[in-house]
């Protein structure tokens, strides 16, 4: 099991990073025009606007929790840079570790200003959210 360096996940995160922000932009655009098209009070269309703000959320959540739990623990950027999240046993990870991964130990990593993913730099090759998630991140 050879652990993925810091530079590969870096680049996979960006890769999933541009996806993500692609499919949001897109999504945003669409709850804008449609918050802008009701015939409401700015504070329905607020309201419209921030609910499409609430489903990027989710969706962006879901890409990289489900993703993973289905795609043998790589998200479209792990997968092209040949790299896959396990268990620290080398099992497969499951969606719960992956929910506690990505929504808890991502959670955790920006509000310590994202020291939790320079950890990710030292010997073991674990950022703070791998940590939490009792995982790894590994050459597929």
């Amino acid at each position: 099991m050879t652990k993925a360096s810091f530079g590969i996940r870096l680049g996979a995160l960006l890769i999933d990073s541009i996806l993500v922000g692609i499919i949001a932009s897109i999504l945003i655009g669409i709850f804008m025009v449609g918050a802008l098209s009701v015939d409401g009070t700015e504070e329905e269309q607020l309201v419209v606007f921030l609910i499409g703000y609430l489903f990027v959320f989710v969706a962006a959540a879901l890409y990289s929790v489900v993703l993973p739990a289905i795609m043998n623990g790589q998200t479209l950027g792990k997968k092209i840079l040949g790299i896959r999240i396990v268990r620290k046993d080398g099992a497969r990870v499951s969606f719960g570790r992956l929910l506690l991964r990505e929504v808890i130990g991502r959670w955790v990593n920006s509000i310590t200003f994202l020291i939790g993913y320079l950890i990710a730099l030292g010997e073991d090759k674990r950022g703070l959210h791998d940590y939490i998630g009792g995982t790894i991140v590994v050459k597929a």
